[in-house]
């Protein structure tokens, strides 16, 4: 009997050994490796291609610093995956922007709980990083402190990744190869999308936008500056065939707030067939410069209307060149809870919008107007702000923006993680007043090399 139970316990342990997961294992690439190594810290490999094609699901691939010069997309199917440089040190990875075939992105991202951080990535025809839903619907993908730059097209595209994070990274120059369609990040589909900390500039299109049925995405604490479009979008335009799981709506139960957006030729903020998103404590410079309005809300192509949109303790600023109103409604479902807001025009043209092809059409040309054809901004006012631009537009001293917002209860932080309400009352706009330092440019947290 004891040798049975005794051989029954060998069957057993042998059984487990046999399926337990094996342990994760690091793999490092240096520019002086060999692809012959096995990829140890002192035998390396020497392209993140052969680490990729070793690699199991969980595993770490370690870049040590330099440039690594790629002819076809990096693509990672294993679950788990970790890519980034080695501690303390910075890798590049660059890609040509013309081979439309082998090298449309950077990085392609075909699995979940995939993690990229710590890494410069130029190029490709198409995107910096692709997560790319083909497979299926993606989960727990993390992209952080990573510089994305002179990408053919957009930035990141994000495909139906759920509870993607995309933080502290920098993203600049898109559209090398296309300007007419590259954004900063493209969030498609997604359910839980987390955007933050992230500093995008010189974007040939729009900095930010979630779409296509995205639900619960929070856009929070992101610098945007010099776009050839608009700023940040809670809804824009997709075709039917990726609206997930055929919503009818853009963006849904979504927010941006503590944000600054600068020097935008469209709309600063806004949103096209939103539900139910809001924009809180933002901070909009120079907006509208050639179209649109400081705020536009319209419906999708498939005339979808936004509707359930709050707009509360922004500061908005059109640009002082620009005759395009401070807010645009088109197609617009009910009622907009806009209030606490601060609006300026530098040339004292102060136009808000409402029209519809099947009316009414409002175009009225005083906050006054507003008010009181829409029964909103009761708290709102024209003013000059006055912010300090050295200090990310910080409040000086005096500026009507403080102490004059509407506490609201979800905003607790502010663009620089200062504690809200300071004082005896919470400011308009992304800053509160009490930090005691400006705080350093939101993005890239690694020195780049």
């Amino acid at each position: 009997m004891g040798r049975a139970l005794s051989h029954v316990r060998r069957v057993l342990a042998l059984a487990l050994f046999l399926t337990s997961p094996a342990a994760a294992a690091t793999l490092h690439v240096a520019p002086a490796g060999s692809d012959a190594n096995p990829g140890t810290l002192a035998a390396p490999l020497a392209t993140p291609a052969k680490a990729l094609s070793l690699a199991g699901p969980g595993d770490t691939i370690l870049l040590r610093s330099g440039t690594y010069s790629i002819a076809k997309s990096l693509t990672i199917t294993q679950a788990g995956l970790s890519l980034r440089s080695y501690p303390g040190e910075w890798a590049r990875i660059v890609a040509g922007t013309t081979d439309l075939t082998n090298l449309t992105s950077v990085v392609v991202v075909y699995a979940s709980r995939v993690t990229l951080e710590g890494l410069e990535l130029q190029g490709a025809s198409y995107y910096g990083v692709k997560l790319d839903d083909k497979n299926g619907p993606l989960s727990g993908i993390t992209i952080r402190g990573v510089y994305i730059h002179h990408t053919g097209r957009d930035g990141i595209k994000a495909q139906s990744a759920d509870g993607v994070v995309i933080e502290s990274c920098e993203i600049a120059s898109t559209g090398v190869r296309d300007a007419s369609n590259a954004e900063g990040i493209d969030v498609m589909g997604s359910i839980g999308a987390t955007l933050r900390g992230n500093y995008l500039h010189d974007i040939a299109t729009t900095g930010i936008f979630v779409k296509a049925g995205t639900r619960q995405a929070v856009v929070d604490g992101n610098r945007v500056e010099r776009t050839g479009h608009a700023g940040i979008l809670l809804g824009s335009e997709s075709a039917a065939e990726y609206m997930r799981n055929g919503a009818l709506h853009e963006a849904i139960d979504s927010v941006a707030r503590n944000n600054i957006v600068v020097d935008t030729a469209l709309a600063g903020l806004g949103s096209i067939a939103g539900d139910n998103v809001r924009f809180e404590h933002n901070t909009v410079i120079n907006a509208a410069r050639t179209g649109q309005a400081v705020f536009r809300a319209a419906a999708n192509e498939y005339n979808t209307a936004p509707r359930g949109i709050v707009l509360k303790n922004n500061v908005m600023v059109l640009a002082a060149s620009s005759s395009r109103p401070m807010i645009h409604l088109n197609n617009y479902a009910g009622t907009i809870a806009s209030d606490s807001n601060t609006w300026f025009s530098a040339n004292g043209t102060y136009g808000f919008w409402r029209d519809s092809t099947s009316g009414p059409n409002n175009y009225w040309t005083s906050l006054a107007q507003w008010r009181s054809g829409m029964n909103a901004d009761a708290r709102s006012r024209t003013a000059d702000p006055l912010l300090n631009a050295a200090e990310l537009y910080r409040p000086l001293p005096g500026s009507p923006a403080l102490d004059t917002g509407e506490t609201l209860a979800e905003v607790t932080t502010d663009y620089s993680g200062v504690r809200r309400p300071q004082g005896s009352g919470t400011d308009i706009g992304a800053h509160e007043s009490a930090a005691a330092t400006p705080p350093a440019p939101t993005g890239l947290r690694v020195v780049r090399q």
